[in-house]
């Protein structure tokens, strides 16, 4: 009779630990282009404390405009649950820039700056987002800052003034750096309505909404104008 009446009880614990009581998430994706204007200017001339011109100091403007900054793309209002595994992004400086030129990260991560050129750098930001000076720093050494607050950071090296890069700091894992075919895409997001944002160091951002259904794939395209007054190059 014992044996009977823990029968009931055993098959209670199978059902309760089974697959189908688990949550299934519903998810669609995102795919489009973005497409920057070509109107492009020179860059203004720059004050050096060192005579000697890196790679980074003597490339050609157009190709600036293109490579050097990159479109960022991501969702606002999308939640925040889902953060990469990876949260410490290396930013180097080689040949006089930053490379990469735009980096998105999570809210949290910390970015690492290695010196790889034969001289000093001094990494420092004036940005709403974050300030920060990381001081100087020779060949081989790396500083590195941990970034908690939503927004852009736009640093420079106090001792070569020709540096500059951004950082986008969003609040969720749903965005994705734009190569240089234009196409992007992001993946696994759930079900619901959002702001759709494509931001470029030149422009102002441009907003779609954009509402995702489970399994199927939205694509929405984008023509970001470049503001030639501004240097974000």
């Amino acid at each position: 009779m014992r044996r009977l009446s823990l029968l009931p009880a055993c098959g209670l614990v199978l059902l309760a630990g089974s697959p189908r009581s688990q949550p299934i998430e519903r998810t669609g994706r995102i795919t489009g282009t973005v497409e920057l204007a070509t109107d492009l200017v020179a860059r203004r001339p720059a004050f050096r404390l060192y005579n000697n011109y890196g790679p980074g100091a003597i490339r050609d403007p157009r190709q600036q405009a293109t490579n050097r900054s990159p479109a960022v793309v991501y969702l606002e209002g999308a939640p925040s649950t889902h953060a990469p595994a990876t949260r410490r992004v290396m930013v180097e400086q080689i040949d006089e820039r930053f490379s990469p030129h735009v980096v998105a990260v999570l809210q949290g991560t910390t970015i690492e700056f290695p010196n790889r050129d034969p001289y000093f750098h001094n990494v420092f930001s004036l940005s709403r987002t974050k300030s920060f000076d990381l001081g100087r720093y020779a060949q081989g050494e790396a500083a590195s800052i941990t970034l908690n607050t939503p927004g852009v950071i736009q640093v420079y090296c106090q001792i070569h003034s020709d540096m500059s890069g951004y950082i986008l700091v969003l609040e969720n894992a749903f965005f994705t750096v734009v190569g240089e075919s234009g196409e992007f895409l992001i993946d696994n997001v759930p079900s619901g309505e959002y702001q759709l944002v494509a931001w470029h160091a030149r422009t102002t951002p441009i907003r779609k909404r954009v509402r995702v259904v489970n399994g199927e794939t939205i694509h929405l395209d984008f023509v970001l104008p470049l503001d030639s007054s501004s240097d974000g190059t």
